[in-house]
């Protein structure tokens, strides 16, 4: 006696070709994932070593975005001309110094030797004055 009803082998194969047609009909903004946004910025190879210290070294007090956090504030506005830190020379010289009256550890306390100022002074920097956005950026090729 033969069965009625469609064969399992051939409902696989209608099921898999229509999931390839709705996938290949997604724009590449729907079919972004959610955890890993694309990057905002693409920055200069020193640049983007600042980022990767800064998230190293200091988002764990000043937050992934340099905006705070109940244990360290926000940085941006203390690195805009008009703020605490307006100036490379300056940034350098807290750098070195550190605030122990408030928390914050020396650069060698932390293990961050004085070629990385540059960058992350230039990261932190783009950041107060709007330059650049939140987030993981892009590196650069050179």
């Amino acid at each position: 006696m033969k069965r009625r009803g469609a064969d399992p082998a051939w409902l696989a194969i209608l099921l898999l070709l229509g999931a390839s047609q709705l996938l290949a009909a997604q724009s590449p903004s729907e079919a972004t994932d959610p955890y890993h946004p694309s990057p905002r910025d693409t920055l200069d190879a020193v640049t983007y070593e600042g980022w990767k210290h800064f998230r190293l070294l200091c988002d764990r007090c000043h937050g992934e975005e340099a905006r705070g956090t109940t244990f360290g504030p926000d940085l941006l506005p203390a690195l805009r001309p008009d703020g605490a830190v307006p100036s490379l020379a300056a940034f350098i010289e807290l750098m070195r110094t550190g605030r122990c009256d408030k928390g914050m550890p020396t650069a060698e306390m932390l293990g961050l030797a004085p070629e990385h100022f540059d960058g992350l002074y230039r990261y932190l920097h783009g950041r107060s004055t709007g330059q650049l956005s939140g987030g993981r950026p892009a590196r650069r090729e050179p």
